[in-house]
């Protein structure tokens, strides 16, 4: 711009010095980016690549298209505000934003209709922002319901019944809540249990696993294979949680199955927290 003072219509000229637009109601003041966004729009460079650069990016700040439209509907207010129509903020399509002295009604209607779909735009953002904040909260605070051995049996003649992917969905909705990292896997869950079938499939009840100890008031059992080293006990004890009673161990090789349970595994609905490594 060749003055500081520009006429923008009769009586109305915008201020480059005091940042304001001079109308004969008084002074309309702009804010730092209002003032940037007109000046480069009044020096004919109203691309709105060239705004966001000038405006956001040269001072490191990166934004979405948004911040630009809701740039452009604020100085439209204070046009308003001095007296202007807010279509001499013309928009191109495709390039950006233009100064002109003469606006036209059905311009000013447009402008009007988009400053309202800006807002609730704006709205919609903000809602969706908040549902995602909320989405996000609930997924760092998950709870993981308590595993329960996917068949009962009635006394220690009782088989295990097969279990089909209904049912087990069924047992983890009835199952009490217990806090336990979100990291684990529903894989490992479903393999665990498919495990337990597998080494249960024709023993009996208490056949299976042999009470090996008790510590206090915890009981340990281990199946036929599991061949436990001291740091292997070490490592089973010190998970044993102050609802645990039954503690019962499988093995495959160096693969291990723990079952934390807080009564015996051959009751019905007994809650039970499973763990699964490797020895090596």
């Amino acid at each position: 711009m060749g003055s500081n003072k520009v006429p923008l219509r009769e009586g109305i000229y915008y201020n480059s010095v005091y940042s304001c637009l001079e109308c004969p109601a008084g002074e309309i003041h702009l804010t730092p980016n209002e003032k940037k966004m007109l000046g480069i729009i009044l020096d004919g460079r109203g691309k709105k690549d060239t705004l966001i650069e000038e405006i956001w990016h040269q001072q490191g700040v990166i934004v979405s298209e948004s911040s630009y439209h809701q740039l452009v509907k604020m100085l439209r207010r204070k046009f308003v505000a001095a007296g202007l129509p807010p279509s001499c903020l013309k928009t191109i399509s495709r390039y950006g934003i233009v100064f002109v002295s003469e606006s036209d009604p059905k311009e000013n209607e447009n402008s009007a209709l988009c400053d309202i779909n800006l807002s609730l735009h704006d709205g919609t953002v903000q809602k969706d922002k908040d549902a995602n904040s909320q989405r996000q909260q609930e997924m760092e605070s998950v709870e993981v319901r308590g595993l329960v051995m996917p068949f009962s049996l009635a006394g220690n003649d009782a088989k295990p019944h097969s279990a089909s992917l209904s049912s087990l969905l069924k047992y983890q909705r009835e199952l009490p809540s217990i806090k336990v990292s979100y990291t684990v896997s529903a894989g490992l869950f479903l393999f665990s249990i498919l495990f337990v079938l597998l080494i249960l499939t024709g023993y009996h009840g208490d056949e299976y696993f042999t009470k090996i100890k008790k510590i206090d008031r915890v009981s340990y059992y281990t199946s036929p294979t599991a061949k436990m080293s001291e740091l292997l006990w070490q490592r089973i004890e010190h998970k044993v949680m102050p609802v645990t009673t039954n503690v019962y161990i499988a093995s495959n090789g160096p693969k291990f199955w723990i079952a934390y349970c807080e009564n015996s595994i051959y009751k019905e609905n007994v809650p039970c927290t499973y763990e699964h490594f490797s020895a090596y």
